[in-house]
């Protein structure tokens, strides 16, 4: 049930983002649109994912917050929508570069991390 919850819960975010967001960026608020449509989406998302605890995380895990489950809905949203209108799944083939290179990202930035946190243990152990 919790794995139930937290596809809801990702969903949820996903979908808000996707069909809001664009909208009132794009539309005649402009910019300050944007800041404030992030700032309402996001905080009613997390608030309603993490607060109310929609999506179940261990107090020990390391999780991806709703970044992923954003990035995943928009992705499956447009190439649902492609596919029935068109029969083609060109949204996600588009998408695989940028995918690629988020994973060469994740890649870099969890090596950096883990050099980092080797250089924090040794302060603490030359402190200590």
């Amino acid at each position: 049930m919790k794995f139930v919850r937290s596809t809801i819960g990702y969903m949820l975010a996903g979908m808000l983002v996707m069909s809001i967001w664009g909208g009132v960026l794009n539309g005649e608020f402009g910019t300050l649109g944007g800041i404030l449509a992030g700032f309402f989406i996001i905080g009613l998302a997390w608030f309603v994912n993490h607060f109310l605890g929609l999506i179940h995380h261990a107090p020990t895990s390391g999780f991806i917050d709703l970044g992923l489950g954003v990035g995943m809905t928009g992705i499956f949203r447009d190439m649902w929508v492609s596919v029935l209108t068109n029969g083609t799944i060109t949204p996600l083939t588009d998408a695989l570069p940028t995918l690629a290179l988020v994973v060469v990202g994740g890649v870099i930035g969890g090596i950096i991390a883990a050099i980092v946190e080797r250089d924090m243990n040794r302060d603490k152990e030359v402190n200590a």
